[in-house]
């Protein structure tokens, strides 16, 4: 019998594992998920929730259509701060809210003024009201929103006029 030849063994020299080469994409993939995930998470790790996306008034308030009306809504205005607001807002001092006066340089018009008067939260993105905590979410109807936003923008203007 012709002899055998030997055993060949074959070098792995050149043969390479794809196991690392996949296992090291596998992580670099789930790092930067995990790193992209964090940076837009911050607040979730620390605790804190993310801010809902700002509500919009969905009411848009008419100004008085007459001298009439504008009184009218002037005396029940008076009547809503007085019974709901006067506690914690003032029109020049702060209190345990803004003054009125800070509240009418940001929110400029009737219905922005009549929106931010519920303290809804994240109201248009202006609630960084910084020194004060969140007020209590007021139930107004529109009718008392429109008053009370007609007083406040009125009482405010007189303020800055110089006439108390």
């Amino acid at each position: 019998m012709p002899d055998s030849p030997a055993k060949i063994e074959y070098s792995e020299k050149g043969k390479s594992s794809k196991i690392p080469i996949v296992l090291a994409i596998v992580v670099g993939i789930a790092a930067a998920v995990i790193a992209a995930w964090g940076v837009n998470s911050n607040a979730l790790m620390a605790g804190i929730s993310a801010p809902a996306p700002a509500p919009v008034p969905s009411v848009v308030l008419a100004a008085p259509a007459n001298k009439d009306e504008a009184e009218r809504l002037l005396k029940a205005g008076a009547s809503v701060h007085q019974e709901r607001c006067a506690g914690c807002h003032a029109i020049d001092a702060k209190l345990v809210g803004p003054s009125y006066s800070e509240i009418s340089k940001r929110y400029k018009n009737l219905s922005e003024v009549g929106f931010a008067s519920t303290h809804p939260r994240n109201d248009l993105a202006k609630n960084d009201w910084d020194g004060y905590d969140d007020g209590p979410h007021l139930h107004l109807s529109k009718e008392e929103q429109r008053a009370v936003a007609v007083w406040i923008l009125e009482r405010t203007k007189e303020k800055e006029a110089g006439n108390d």
